[in-house]
């Protein structure tokens, strides 16, 4: 029921604001992205913010994940709590057909946070200003998000390519955020998926050494 809330309220955001502007909000590309995930990226502004390809996967990812579907009232995967003990299915890869819909997912987001499109890639470098996003500082707020968003992606594909991606990107999170839990069961799953079961389980086991010195009992 959230979800259809938070839909019905950017609606009625948006419609506040077409009716002042015919410019998306610029002033915080933030809520351009974030309503895409419920929103058509062309009535939140999101195609309007680089390449348009952030708003394209984020948009995609609410899709798969049902959020904000009138049409289907049953609670999304996505907003239950301790996901991992409730679904231990939550991050394995799909078997029903929308892999590449998954894969598409981490390629328009990856390529979005890493400043290019890759489909542009054929034009000269000064050619690909022009995709690249205006990201001006909002992106250290943002990007901790995104790369989750791509994980979480990666596992649903679950072919070597995305999972090559979210493991660069759990690489970098236990290194960045050594004390962290979550990084490293993140990167134990992403770890147990690439069929690394030893460095998986060390990961593993390093999420609950870390958890446990954190006040855990």
């Amino acid at each position: 029921v959230r979800w259809d809330d938070l839909r019905n309220a950017w609606e009625a955001y948006f419609d506040i604001h077409n009716k002042y502007s015919n410019e998306p909000p610029n002033f915080c590309p933030l809520v351009s992205l974030s309503a895409c995930i419920i929103m058509p990226p062309s009535e939140a502004g999101g195609d309007r913010i680089g390449s348009g390809s952030l708003s394209r996967g984020l948009h995609k990812l609410g899709k798969l994940l049902n959020l904000g579907n009138a049409s289907n009232p049953e609670e999304s995967k996505a907003i239950r709590e301790i996901v991992a003990e409730s679904s231990p299915s939550f991050w394995l890869p799909n078997t029903d057909g929308t892999e590449s819909e998954w894969k598409g997912i981490v390629h328009d987001i990856h390529s979005a946070i890493e400043g290019v499109d890759p489909d542009e890639s054929d034009v000269n470098q000064s050619d690909q200003d022009v995709y690249r996003l205006r990201y001006n500082g909002w992106i250290f707020d943002s990007r901790p998000i995104l790369e989750h968003a791509i994980v979480y992606a990666a596992c649903k594909a679950g072919d070597i390519e995305s999972l090559s991606i979210a493991r660069g990107i759990c690489s970098r999170g236990v290194t960045l955020r050594t004390m962290s839990p979550e990084e490293w069961w993140r990167y134990s799953i992403v770890l147990g998926l690439l069929g690394d079961q030893v460095a998986s389980e060390d990961a593993w086991n390093t999420s609950i050494n870390v958890g446990a010195s954190q006040g855990a009992r």
